[in-house]
């Protein structure tokens, strides 16, 4: 990192003058660079050339009128290059990936603080940016590089402690106190909804999509996922099957074939595209869901007599497809469980905090990690670190409960 090394040893009176005289200097640097690349050829290939002089004319177009992060962005990526890769095959660059991320990581600002996740953030979009503009300027082939993904952010003990005080945990007796309020206040639907999303672990937008068609007693579904259950002793007694569509954005919706469009490009509605196999592993849910059904099915037949009735396959079709829970709107739902933790003396942040405490239950219940993984449907190791955490929590707590409690059982 010459830049970074020549700004700091220079005497400033301030920050502010440190950082001036880099923006200043920074293009001579790298002309200079350049022309040593040039006259040594036998340490550098045609198209590094070719990219350094593109990445000139690139930075001219990119500079901001006044000094910003971004900038500082330009300045690591291509000191880095310039320094660490300058002198090895350009076409082979994507191979570097990892070594430019854990630079990004360690490096130096010209104030000589260690650069900030956003900052890193920052300059893996820059890369991409100029990435790109050396493919549109002829300077470099498509295949030749390929896109940096920001890596995810490192998880701090901070992090993990705010996650677990945020209210995030309801447990299954206050679960219960709960469903008893609602069910005695004639919120029974509200209730149904609530023991569904904490049971499955899912997301508001999952629970609403649940139709007679989700459902599915008789399929085999996940058979690796069921003896998985097995081995941790317990039974599954059917499938909600749950299919992700993709939505076009707005800029895809005409002229583009959207099959063609990764799937990064694409809004999901929760989770990845695709069809997944949720076990019921709980006799009272399946009950729960069979009377749902029945009462979906009447109410639709009635809803058929009020209006031109539909017959054979558009029947079925619109029959199969009828949400579950077609008068639950997000902000009412939310509104009435909060109002039910309120009179239940239950911390409750938000109808999400279901999904959270289901999966920090199966994470205390079973032993293997992969189960509560695929019941929680997350791919993230961040997020993994944190129901582990909660699970750690919550464990605790219960084994300071079981504790006193056992303690006055025997002090009688």
């Amino acid at each position: 990192m010459r830049l970074i090394l020549q700004a700091n040893t220079q005497k400033f009176a301030t920050k502010d003058e440190a950082r001036e005289w880099a923006n200043e200097n920074y293009d001579k640097i790298l002309v200079r660079e350049l022309e040593y690349l040039k006259n040594h050829a036998w340490r550098a290939e045609a198209n590094i050339v070719r990219a350094v002089e593109g990445f000139l004319k690139f930075r001219k177009e990119m500079r901001p009128r006044s000094y910003r992060n971004d900038v500082w962005a330009i300045d690591i990526i291509m000191s880095f290059f310039i320094g660490d890769i300058g002198i090895k095959n350009f076409a082979k660059f994507h191979i570097y990936n990892q070594n430019l991320l854990a630079h990004l990581m360690d490096a130096t600002t010209a104030r000589n603080e260690p650069i900030s996740y956003s900052s890193v953030g920052k300059c893996i979009n820059t890369y991409n940016q100029f990435m790109k503009w050396l493919r549109a300027n002829s300077y470099v082939s498509s295949h030749e590089v390929e896109r940096l993904e920001i890596p995810e952010k490192p998880i701090s003990e901070r992090e993990r402690e705010e996650s677990w005080r945020e209210g995030r945990y309801i447990s299954p007796n206050e679960i219960k106190k709960m469903e008893m309020w609602l069910r005695q206040n004639n919120k029974g639907h509200i209730a149904d909804a609530m023991i569904l999303q904490h049971h499955f672990c899912l997301r508001i937008g999952e629970l609403v999509t649940i139709s007679p068609k989700t459902v599915n007693l008789l399929t085999n579904g996940n058979e690796k996922l069921k003896n998985q259950l097995k081995n941790e002793g317990e039974t599954v007694y059917g499938w909600l099957v749950l299919t992700h569509q993709a939505e076009k954005p707005a800029s895809l919706r005409d002229g583009v074939d959207f099959n063609k469009v990764s799937l990064k490009s694409r809004k999901l509605i929760g989770g990845e595209r695709g069809t997944e196999f949720l076990p019921i592993r709980d006799k009272r849910v399946l009950e729960i869901l069979k009377r749902l059904v029945k009462e979906t099915f009447d109410r639709f037949d009635n809803l058929q007599g009020q209006s031109q009735p539909k017959t054979g396959q558009a029947y079925s079709d619109d029959l199969e497809n009828y949400p579950l829970f077609h008068d639950i709107h997000y902000t009412q739902y939310n509104n009435e469980l909060a109002l039910a933790a309120f009179e239940c003396q239950v911390r409750f942040t938000g109808s999400h905090s279901l999904r959270h405490s289901g999966i920090t239950e199966c994470y205390v219940k079973y032993l293997n990690e992969a189960i509560s993984k695929k019941l929680g449907r997350h791919r993230s190791d961040k997020i993994h670190e944190i129901y582990l955490h909660m699970a750690a929590k919550t464990k605790k707590e219960e084994d300071d409960l079981y504790s006193i409690s056992h303690l006055r059982d025997l002090l009688g």
